[in-house]
Formats: C-alpha cells, structure tokens, sequence
C-alpha cells in the first residue's frame, strides 16, 4: 500500500509541474492583404466592381469573378498576380454571377462551379470547370419534379466531389 501511495504522490506532483497545452488565442488569428486582379491599372477595385472569390484548401489558387468585366481571374500563387488569358471560356454573356466555389479536393479533381442568380443568363444556372477553371460548361438543368424556389444565393462543392459527391446550391426563396 505504501508504495501505491508513494506512486500516486509522484504522479498527482508530475501531472503539475508538466506545462500545460497553450490555448489559442487572438493573436493566433490574423487578416492580411493580398493584390486584387488587375482589372484596373494599378490593382486599384473601384466602387462599380462586384467581386466574387473562392480559394483552393492549397492557399495559392484563388478564383475571382468580376461581375463589371464579366471576366473570371485566377491566381496560382496566393494572390501576388493574377491572369485572365485562358481562364474561364464558356462564361461569356452568362450575366451577373452570385457565387463561385473551388472544391475542397481541388488539387485532385480541378473543380470550380459559378451560378448565375436571377440576373444571369439563362437564370438560376450553374456552370462546372473541371480544368482548373480553363473551361466551363452549363450543369444539366434539374429534373421537373424538383421544384426550385426563388434564386440562387450560394454554392459549395462537396468534399471529393470527384467520388460522386455533390454541388450543393441555395436559393432564396
């Protein structure tokens, strides 16, 4: 029995002298800038410009839609510059855009997704990349029994998506 004691002393002094995890704190937790695309001379938004941006989980690819040039931008190394050139064909005339979502398994499946909301040309329509946004095609349109109520706000493409997950689409209602 003493030698239990004598252990469960040595445990209880050992337990409180080992430092403890350090808890996160606001400093762990900061915002920082990065350059927009250059629609303007000097990277410069102006108030008329209406952004839409998603990044890829790698933190170097970001996708920005420009609702006033109608153009989509990707960057490949977080935001220090970005291209126009070959990105975003199929997109041209599709009216204003709502949302853009980048896979959350983009580095294996390359997948973005743009809608168009009300204002869109067709409407409420959702169109998918597959090629790192070089390429963009209408989704099929949804079968007749699923009624659609008001106008998409938002979307997000689930997780491996190329396993046969799905593109999830919000509406307003």
């Amino acid at each position: 029995m003493k030698v239990w004691g004598v252990v469960l002393v040595l445990a209880v002094l050992a337990a409180l002298l080992v430092p403890a995890a350090v808890p996160a704190s606001a400093a762990n937790m900061a915002w920082s800038t990065i350059s927009t695309p250059a629609a303007v001379p000097n990277n410069i938004l102006t108030a008329d410009d209406q952004w839409i941006m998603d990044a890829a989980p790698d933190g170097k690819t970001v996708f920005a839609y420009s609702n006033s040039a109608g153009k989509l931008y990707r960057s490949t190394n977080g935001g220090a510059t970005w291209s126009a050139t070959g990105v975003g064909t199929g997109l041209a005339g599709i009216g204003t855009v709502v949302a853009l979502a980048v896979s959350s398994d983009y580095a294996n499946d390359s997948t973005v997704v743009i809608a168009t909301g009300a204002a869109g040309t067709p409407a409420n329509t959702i169109y998918r990349s597959v090629n790192n946004g070089g390429a963009f095609g209408p989704m099929p349109a949804l079968p007749g029994t699923i009624p659609i109520v008001g106008d998409i706000t938002s979307i997000d493409v689930g997780p491996h998506y190329a396993g046969g997950q799905a593109i999830l689409a919000a509406y307003s209602n």
